[in-house]
């Protein structure tokens, strides 16, 4: 009823009435596009005459909604740098996120923001500096001077700085290569502060002690990817961290207690520990190794290594859940997390569902936090064999091509505004299929040190070596040359069921016909979710507060 009313009235509007409302709206996460539009419009009639808090507060509130304007954002940058003198910090820290948020690159803006920030940096606070540097590093833009400047400002507050702020501060300062010895130093010693801080509050909450160890665990990301990661470093961050999701298993140990007997059967299991994650059935998933907190999971082609409510975000979809057979294979009363939507059913990364491989997968929130150590501090490894079309370059072995992800394809594709990114290349051999001589393929090696979404698709596609088989990166078409492949293709499919060679497209088995055969083999069934909400998913892209 407000937004009508809004609409309907919006010429009596000022700039502090149209930028208050855009800011209640967002801090309701209210986002009514018409509504927006119409204020998004009636804001560049009169944007000269608005202030430096106005317009900071204006794109916080389009950022927070992830609305993007295009006019009135250029209309913004512009009546932005005519005014730059007269921000205060907050002005530049809430300005530049928002812009970075929305992928916005304005160059002579973030320009002109980097110089006039400099003359001003004595009077930012940890808050600012923590946003400014994170927006500056989402965006990849390189201002030295106002960096270092940051990163002086850093160390002189590390001890006022909250353990977000911490996170978002570190990741920027790697992302950028900002990496010298006295900066990293502090940020090893403010980690191991903070946690011995935490800890000794005695946090009763799994969510928030969730949160605060994916805060504690980014530093050691930063200082990992800096290079910077020694013996001395990691030995005493692992011991804290790992301590941390001790406390988490007891928590949720006494949270599954208090709810009695009406959760305590639930989970499969045959042996006597109630585990079966070792059975092995054709087209099931099962643990290649099991330890007690850990395991790691081999996933067959056309499952899902889904993450949050299935009952709420997978309800139709054409392929299995890894969280369906990991609640009917672990018991609920030993393993809460292998059971929890809020933290992901316990796995640690992602794999493609038409890709079959391992998944390393965590059974208790101690298993969960050594996981993640070892995987952010790249002390784990993850190796993959691929086949591409056409010959790859052998002197492509190391490629480092930031990715975005185009959200309404669902497709990562390079982009030097993007997440930071890093694959290895190693030729394995040259393949000349038989019956097309000319068409040479590569067997590669690949070893990925970050994990963004479709990094090695999307890479190897960047060089125009895409995956075979890959119908969303690839070649959408195949041309069979041979009468008689085609019939035998047609045969098996009909006969089985099944696609001979499942394509990129995340295409499967239908999940509906799938569900009586499944079910049938292992006991699987999808109709019996435990309703709750979705599934936490720790970002260091946090927005700053943007107070009215």
């Amino acid at each position: 009823a407000l937004a009508e009313a809004a609409k309907t009235r919006l010429a009596d509007f000022d700039s502090q009435d149209l930028a208050q409302t855009l800011w209640a709206f967002a801090k309701v996460a209210m986002k009514d596009v018409p509504l927006l539009e119409s204020l998004a419009s009636a804001a560049m009639q009169s944007i000269v005459n608005w202030n430096p808090r106005e317009m900071s507060s204006t794109v916080w509130s389009f950022a927070t909604l992830a609305f993007h304007h295009g006019p009135c954002m250029s209309a913004i940058a512009a009546q932005a740098m005519r005014t730059l003198s007269e921000w205060l910090p907050q002005n530049f820290a809430n300005t530049s996120w928002a812009f970075a948020q929305l992928l916005e690159r304005d160059v002579p803006l973030f320009d002109a923001i980097a110089a006039a920030a400099l003359n001003k940096i004595h009077e930012f606070g940890t808050q600012s500096i923590s946003n400014t540097a994170l927006a500056f590093a989402k965006v990849f833009f390189q201002a030295e001077p106002l960096m270092h400047a940051l990163s002086e400002g850093f160390m002189q507050n590390i001890g006022e700085m909250e353990s977000q702020n911490l996170a978002n501060t570190s990741w920027a300062f790697a992302t950028l290569g900002i990496s010298d010895d006295p900066l990293m130093d502090v940020i090893s010693a403010a980690a191991i502060a903070k946690i011995d801080e935490f800890k000794a509050r005695r946090c009763s909450n799994l969510a928030e002690l969730f949160d605060f160890t994916s805060f504690a665990l980014a530093p050691a990301w930063s200082l990992a990817f800096a290079g910077r990661m020694s013996p001395t470093i990691a030995a005493p961050l692992r011991l804290r961290i790992v301590a941390l999701g001790l406390d988490m298993d007891e928590l949720a140990s006494d949270q599954e207690a208090a709810q009695g007997g009406a959760t305590r059967g639930r989970g499969g299991g045959d042996d006597a520990d109630g585990e079966a994650v070792h059975i092995r059935l054709p087209g099931l998933p099962f643990a290649l190794v099991n330890l007690p907190g850990i395991m790691v999971i081999f996933k067959p082609e056309n499952w899902e290594v889904n993450r949050g409510d299935p009952a709420v975000h997978r309800q139709q979809v054409e392929w299995q859940l890894l969280s369906d057979w990991v609640t009917l294979a672990l018991p609920r009363a030993r393993y809460p997390l292998a059971h929890s939507t809020e933290f992901d059913f316990g796995f640690i990364h992602r794999l493609d569902v038409p890709s079959s491989g391992l998944v390393l997968s965590a059974k208790t929130f101690e298993g969960h936090a050594s996981l993640r150590f070892q995987l952010d501090t790249h002390a784990l490894c993850r190796e993959y064999i691929v086949v591409c079309r056409h010959s790859i370059d052998p002197r492509n072995v190391d490629l480092a091509f930031r990715l975005s992800v185009d959200k309404k394809k669902m497709k990562s594709e390079v982009d030097a505004r993007g997440a930071p990114a890093r694959t290895f290349l190693k030729n394995q051999a040259y393949l000349w299929p038989q019956l097309d001589p000319d068409n040479l393929d590569t067997l590669v090696a690949v070893k990925i040190q970050t994990g963004r979404h479709h990094q090695i698709r999307a890479h190897l596609t960047h060089l125009e070596n895409p995956t075979i088989a890959d119908g969303r990166y690839g070649e959408s078409r195949v041309l069979l040359k041979d009468s008689r492949i085609y019939g035998d293709m047609m045969w098996f499919e009909s006969y089985f069921g099944r696609l001979v060679v499942p394509l990129f497209h995340e295409a499967g088995p239908n999940r509906a016909s799938a569900e009586s055969a499944t079910t049938e083999q292992f006991g699987i069934s999808h109709g019996h979710r435990r309703q709750s909400g979705g599934g936490f998913e720790a970002t260091l892209g946090t927005g700053p507060e943007c107070e009215d």
